[in-house]
């Protein structure tokens, strides 16, 4: 007995030590730099509280600063970074072994398949090599999503309560997050309904979750009502969108002629940028243009100008950005909507591969397939099986991937990197789901096998 416990602990060391050797060499070695800033990192560097940023990364940057110093904070940050993205992963697909029973090469495969997202900006860099929010929020939404998968097929209160608490905080890291609440939300209703149909304790349950929507539903107006939380990016995403659709005509839309005046000198730096949607790529690459976040960096400068050069018109700054872009917006609406369902397209494509150039209407059918597959397969295992684990944890991947891309389209842009959190565990599931089949379609074969030759042997 004392050795098949030494052999448990020496397989379980060996066990880590693989998945933290393979996590080491790809997070912190990967990529040609090892820091890598972007036009946004200042912005969390220094905390100038524009929008769209949220607090919690600017304060992890404050404290590594703190206890490294200014010449070691940002590469202690790398290190931090990549460290959490290797326990994070490590946690994810050893609580997959565990309920799956997976064997050590199954979890190594799926540990790899984690790591997916990380690389989508390799060879140049991996994501825990970014002074941006993604390196906190891609390790910490396997955390999430553990949670997750927990509270929908476990259908407890703890699990519950945990998901709550980590979709906050990964929206205080990243203003995109927001998504998570209606994930979470999401998740809530279906639990209640399979409590109400298997009749587990619903009542108790409902009147928790509607408890914690009034309080948490308050408490977000509150904030919002004081000013003391604003929609993360609303102006940013209402310039963007809206001159994206701008007319020249749209100028007779504003009832004053300082507003018409500034409409005019925005458009006119939007149009010679040939940002607007009639210069836009009418094939399938069409996305790249209706991501159009260059449109502030040209907009935006000449607002500011003509109100310092005319102090007199009272107008705000935001608020001018707000009224220009939510004007344009509502008058072509019917053709917002057209590009945010196309941009939807590609988004969904991102989720679950990649977008490479010369076979990209390839990377549609791919991804078609790749749908497909995970839907139907999961259903036809539902369908054979009274429960299928497999088949819930495939299906609670493509809902998830469902709310994300259109909650990320409608409300914020539709960037690559915005969309690919679940990547790395859609593959977990598809394998899972595939292995699933597999055993069931060998199992029918046996079963058919066996029942033609008992009913041979009866003949004779």
């Amino acid at each position: 007995m004392e050795t098949d416990k030494r052999k448990r602990t020496g397989n379980v060391i060996l066990e880590y030590g693989i998945l933290l050797l393979i996590g080491v060499v790809f997070y912190f070695f990967l990529g040609n730099e090892w820091l890598s800033l972007t036009s946004d990192s200042p912005g969390y560097i220094y905390f100038t509280g524009g929008e769209g940023i949220m607090p919690l990364y600017p304060v992890f940057l404050q404290v590594m600063k703190a206890i490294l110093g200014e010449k070691y904070y940002l590469d202690g940050a790398v290190v931090v970074q990549s460290m959490l993205a290797v326990v994070c992963t490590m946690m994810f697909v050893v609580s997959l072994k565990r309920r799956f029973g997976l064997k050590l090469w199954e979890e190594l495969l799926l540990y790899v398949a984690c790591m997916l997202p990380f690389s989508i900006y390799l060879p140049e860099f991996g994501i825990t090599h970014q002074i941006m929010t993604e390196g906190l929020t891609y390790p910490l939404f396997y955390i999430y999503f553990l949670f997750l998968l927990n509270f929908v097929m476990d259908r407890k209160y703890s699990w519950g309560i945990a998901l709550i608490v980590m979709s906050i905080v990964l929206m205080l890291i990243r203003s995109q997050l927001m998504l998570l609440l209606l994930s979470t939300f999401t998740a809530y209703i279906y639990v209640v309904i399979r409590k109400l149909a298997a009749k587990e304790n619903a009542k108790r349950f409902i009147a928790i979750f509607v408890g914690v929507l009034v309080v948490a539903s308050g408490t977000f107006l509150a904030l919002v009502g004081r000013n003391l939380l604003k929609i993360p990016q609303f102006t940013t995403v209402l310039m963007i969108r809206g001159f994206f659709e701008a007319d020249y005509e749209d100028k007779d839309l504003f009832d004053t002629p300082e507003m018409q005046e500034i409409f005019e000198k925005v458009y006119q730096a939007v149009d010679e940028k040939e940002y607007r949607y009639v210069y836009a790529r009418q094939d399938l690459y069409m996305w790249q243009e209706l991501v159009c976040d260059r449109i502030p960096a040209a907009a935006n400068p000449e607002i500011g100008r003509y109100l310092e050069e005319h102090p007199e018109s009272g107008l705000d700054y935001k608020e001018t950005i707000r009224k220009l872009g939510g004007t344009v917006l509502l008058k072509h609406f019917d053709r917002y909507l057209y590009h945010t369902l196309r941009l939807m397209i590609p988004g969904f494509i991102a989720a679950v591969f990649w977008q490479i150039g010369p076979i990209y209407l390839l990377c549609h059918f791919i991804a078609l397939f790749l749908y497909l597959y995970a839907i139907g397969g999961s259903v036809f295992c539902l369908r054979h099986k009274e429960k299928s684990p497999e088949a819930e944890f495939m299906l609670t991947v493509v809902g998830f991937i469902l709310v994300m891309i259109i909650t990320v389209n409608i409300m914020f842009i539709g960037l690559q990197r915005y969309v690919v959190y679940a990547m790395g565990i859609f593959y977990c599931a598809a394998y899972l789901l595939f292995k699933e089949l597999v055993i069931y379609v060998i199992l029918s074969k046996t079963n058919l096998q066996n029942r033609i030759w008992k009913e041979e042997h009866e003949e004779g």
